[in-house]
């Protein structure tokens, strides 16, 4: 199975390194400094979960023709330009093409049927912590370390389990999911929900825990989610959201979410995943007249 990986981030990074270390037919989409480290050295994956590893791909490139068409990509670049990350991928796809995407935001694959027409559009998630060290070097320190991925219906190809058990056996606990809709809601409330919650008072976990008002707008901000998924039919549990809002004040203080981290940065707000993560529950609450008061102020703080 002729596997790609087309972003070589933290998480492109870890699925890329954990793929190639075990099989020959995986290749990498890179570009730029990137490239030019992994052509020379090999990519250098540090992994608490898969241990310290350098690995090489059966190819290497930036030409979409070069590679050739895939049978599988997982997409695992930053959200905010899919549309011209889909014109690059187009030569790699045919019918029988499965992407997976492994992004941040809700049910991906609507997005990237405005651009593909051909291929089958998985929807994916990962958890875990990683990032880049230096170009061709990953790091990853934390977390589980295990996907879902699956079609939206629940109607998955036959083959999905051999993807699956193709990670599994990499090191990357993987499981073929018949409820990718809540999957994708259930990942959008911890990572959206937190960011909405920084970007609202402009600040990390511990700063924002210092405000008077915390108790109230941090369990509200969550529960605009659930609020927003149940409006579209997938149910998020009570137990689930108390977890969630548990999780936001025992976290370490100094903790931010990568959209802030961008956004902080100086990053233009159409640069980031601010659309995506946050500017998406904002817009569905208001397509389905269900109220996100916490997440439109986080919003409308830096979509200026």
């Amino acid at each position: 199975m002729k596997v790609l990986i087309f972003g070589l981030g933290g998480i492109g990074g870890l699925v890329g390194g954990a793929l190639a270390d075990k099989y020959d037919t995986i290749y990498f989409y890179a570009r730029n400094n990137t490239k030019k480290a992994i052509e020379e050295n090999g990519l250098r994956l540090d992994s608490v979960k898969l241990g310290n590893k350098v690995v090489r791909p059966a190819m290497v490139s930036d030409n979409a023709s070069e590679l050739g068409v895939m049978d599988v990509i997982f997409l695992s670049t930053k959200g905010d330009k899919l549309g011209s990350v889909c014109e690059t991928l187009k030569p790699m796809i045919d019918e029988h093409t499965i992407i997976i995407p492994l992004l941040n935001g809700v049910l991906v694959s609507d997005v990237l049927r405005q651009h593909l027409t051909t291929g089958l559009l998985a929807d994916g998630l990962i958890r875990t912590f990683s990032h880049i060290e230096a170009p061709g070097h990953i790091v990853q320190d934390g977390g589980p370390c295990d996907m879902r991925f699956g079609m939206q219906g629940g109607e998955n190809p036959a083959n999905f389990q051999e993807i699956a058990d193709m990670l599994t056996q990499a090191g990357i606990e993987t499981t073929v999911s018949n409820t990718i809709e809540l999957d994708s809601w259930k990942k959008l409330a911890i990572t959206g929900s937190m960011s909405a919650i920084l970007c609202y008072y402009d600040g990390t976990i511990g700063e924002c825990r210092a405000y008077a008002d915390a108790q109230e707008i941090i369990p509200a901000a969550y529960r605009e989610v659930q609020s927003v998924a149940a409006a579209t039919g997938v149910q998020m549990s009570d137990n689930y959201i108390e977890t969630l809002i548990k999780n936001f004040n025992t976290s370490e203080p100094s903790t931010i979410t990568s959209l802030y981290r961008d956004l902080k940065s100086g990053k233009a707000p159409q640069d980031t995943e601010l659309d995506l993560m946050v500017g998406y529950v904002v817009n569905k609450g208001k397509e389905l007249g269900v109220p996100t008061p916490v997440f439109e102020a986080g919003y409308n703080r830096f979509n200026k």
